[in-house]
């Protein structure tokens, strides 16, 4: 049992059957309002000093708050740490039985897993070792129906925690064991639905890419305007192969000295950097520079429609593209991609063509630690262009295409998420008794929390009795 202070006597109402202090409100027949400390031994975890590598590496099993995101809902049976015997013997950790119940109080407030063998954890968790009243998973699905709302049991916004004063106080809504097992076993069932749904869609999304990929490698290739060729003999023709430099004006930008007052105060011309890049279309800046800055530095405004690509960034960003909505300067991390009024190719083609060679340009970026993409680079990159007629019509089907796929993957999110709810509605209509029958031969919670309390203070239940 967690020593410290002693149990809140405040009473916060959960969603479902999860409580601090007893709600007293109505449950379904044959079920009763129980402190949870009755039914399970309350304990936590801790973490062996680091300092000492004797205590780490060995081959008890240590429950961390990303083994608990990890496996959210479920058995855990690995974790990403291990703790030794000496570990344990000095530190305030203790190996827990299997199916002890764990609930992350503080850090990632939420996560719930069920030990599938003897563990240790961490101090960010609460754990139950249920006695024979109360079944594990019964458990877990309770504090699982709680949702999001279990933070409102602690304290603090940005940094929740749930202090043991209200994990003392807990209570849960109890129905007869026989009970809790079918409600366990019926929720499984349609928890393995649910899940097989979740992973067809999932498949969607690993798809979408794919998909993508497919459109704008045919597209660039000349086979996905084949047949529109052969139908417009007159519009169609060879493909000319031209260097970016050839068909567009090619510069950059730069920062104004951050110093200078003048540059930033009051500043009304847009100013935006390689982050841009995430989004399609740059509508907004999150910094403005003055006339001052474009007069006495190297910075340019460049107008709508400009190309806009990332030379340098972390993760995925570099060489990714977006066109400016706005008429806007940049810093010189982004490369500005003018295409020529009357040259031989049009912006949108040109945006897609360089869209599709994302990986392709990536890897031509130089540099030790951290490689990047220069003007030089960017100048070289070669397109095939057919005439401006078939060029129209690629970004016509690419468009149309694009807008199905997306569609589709939208589709699939709000599957996803129907499924999520799903899964909650399930989980609160278990807790009103509304899932399984109740039977009324099965053993009333309450004559087993008498049953308990007998087993633990047999002289006062004697006493009682006489």
């Amino acid at each position: 049992m967690i020593g410290g202070r002693a149990a809140t006597v405040s009473v916060l109402p959960g969603r479902c059957i999860i409580s601090v202090g007893n709600p007293k409100s109505v449950l379904p027949s044959g079920w009763t309002w129980a402190l949870l400390s009755d039914l399970a031994d309350l304990g936590t975890g801790h973490t062996p000093s680091r300092k000492h590598p004797k205590y780490w590496g060995g081959n008890i099993p240590w429950i961390g708050v990303r083994d608990a995101g990890r496996h959210h809902g479920g058995t855990i049976n690995e974790t990403m740490q291990h703790v030794t015997q000496l570990g344990l013997a000095n530190s305030s950790a203790r190996l827990l039985p299997k199916e002890t119940v764990c609930l992350s109080r503080t850090a990632s407030v939420g996560y719930v897993v069920v030990m599938g063998k003897p563990m240790a954890t961490s101090q960010d968790f609460v754990t139950w070792s249920c006695g024979k009243y109360l079944e594990p998973h019964f458990l877990m699905k309770a504090l699982l129906a709680e949702g999001e709302d279990i933070r409102r049991f602690g304290e603090g916004s940005t940094h929740t925690t749930i202090y043991f004063p209200e994990v003392k106080a807990f209570h849960i809504g109890l129905p007869p064991v026989i009970e809790q097992r079918r409600i366990v076993a019926k929720t499984n069932r349609l928890s393995r639905k649910s899940k097989s749904a979740r992973d067809h869609l999932n498949q969607v999304s690993l798809l979408v890419d794919k998909y993508k990929q497919a459109i704008l490698l045919a597209a660039f290739r000349g086979s996905l305007t084949e047949g529109w060729r052969a139908a417009n003999a007159g519009y169609g023709g060879s493909w000319s192969e031209r260097t970016l430099a050839e068909i567009a004006a090619i510069g950059t930008g730069s920062t104004p000295k951050r110093g200078k007052q003048r540059y930033y105060s009051d500043g009304h011309i847009p100013w935006v950097t390689s982050g841009v890049v995430n989004s399609s279309v740059v509508l907004s800046a999150e910094e403005h520079i003055t006339d001052a800055a474009i007069r006495e530095t190297n910075c340019k405004v460049f107008p709508a429609g400009t190309i806009v690509m990332a030379m340098y960034g972390e993760g995925q960003t570099r060489g990714r593209v977006a066109v400016l909505g706005i008429a806007a300067a940049t810093n010189q991390a982004l490369a500005a991609i003018r295409v020529k009024a009357n040259g031989p190719a049009i912006p949108s083609f040109v945006l897609w063509h360089l869209r599709s060679g994302y990986l392709a340009l990536r890897e031509k970026a130089a540099g030790g630690v951290q490689p990047n993409l220069n003007l030089g680079i960017i100048k070289a990159w070669r397109l095939r262009l057919p005439s401006k007629e078939e060029q129209g019509e690629i970004v016509g089907r690419i468009e149309v295409a694009f807008a199905w796929i997306e569609r589709l993957s939208s589709e699939a999110n709000s599957g996803r998420k129907l499924i999520d709810y799903l899964d909650q509605a399930i989980l609160a209509k278990a807790f009103r008794g509304e899932l399984v029958p109740q039977d009324p031969n099965d053993e009333p919670a309450s004559v087993l929390l008498e049953r308990i309390r007998a087993e633990q203070f047999p002289a006062a239940t004697e006493i009682r009795a006489r």
